[in-house]
């Protein structure tokens, strides 16, 4: 059976949502971030993921089997890069789960700041029984194809993802601290490059 990508539809959102939750479940920042508690991790990272303001990401694309959701990719166009636009609103907390994710935020707005302007892909994630199959990579490609052309696309990464992306045409800009796990990797694509790849 064959896969297809397409815009995601608001009645498949909470779908999404534990698609994310599973493909986040045994990742290590998750583990760093919310402990080896199973019951705990699974529960915060559902809650996190049913927080997205869905419509501060008009690029948002799912790659469906029938019509079952098996990856997602959300993005932020040109002049309008949500982790930019939240740079300012990042909360100073004493919790401290909140407040790692408040640094890994601050950290990213400050690597987006010496680009320019830019999309920005913030999640890409497939069903982790179904990696391996293209799936990844086609919507990467189409979030990609979603902008105009000449618009560098930014993404951050852990560096055991980088490849993926590396083979998909970005280029590795620096790296930069993570507060739960490895320093994380900032990636950019030109898109003027789509025809070079």
């Amino acid at each position: 059976m064959n896969f297809k990508v397409r815009a995601l539809q608001a009645s498949e959102q909470t779908h999404v949502v534990g698609l994310m939750q599973r493909a986040f479940f045994d990742q290590p920042f998750a583990r760093s971030i919310y402990g080896d508690d199973r019951l705990t991790r699974w529960t915060r990272l559902y809650d996190e993921h049913a927080e997205i303001r869905w419509h501060e990401y008009p690029v948002t694309l799912v790659a469906v089997v029938g019509s079952l959701p098996v990856g997602v990719v959300l993005a932020s166009p040109p002049f309008a890069c949500v982790a930019c636009k939240r740079a300012s609103e990042i909360p100073e907390t004493d919790d401290p789960v909140a407040a790692l994710s408040s640094e890994f935020e601050r950290n990213v707005a400050a690597v987006h700041a010496a680009e320019p302007a830019h999309a920005w892909i913030t999640k890409m994630v497939v069903e982790p029984a179904l990696q391996g199959l293209g799936i990844g990579r086609r919507l990467l490609d189409a979030a990609v194809a979603a902008f105009p052309a000449g618009t560098p696309v930014l993404l951050e990464c852990e560096p055991q993802r980088e490849s993926f992306y590396l083979a998909a045409g970005f280029r590795r800009r620096r790296t930069f601290p993570d507060p739960a796990g490895p320093n994380a990797v900032l990636l950019r694509y030109d898109t003027h490059a789509r025809d070079e790849r």
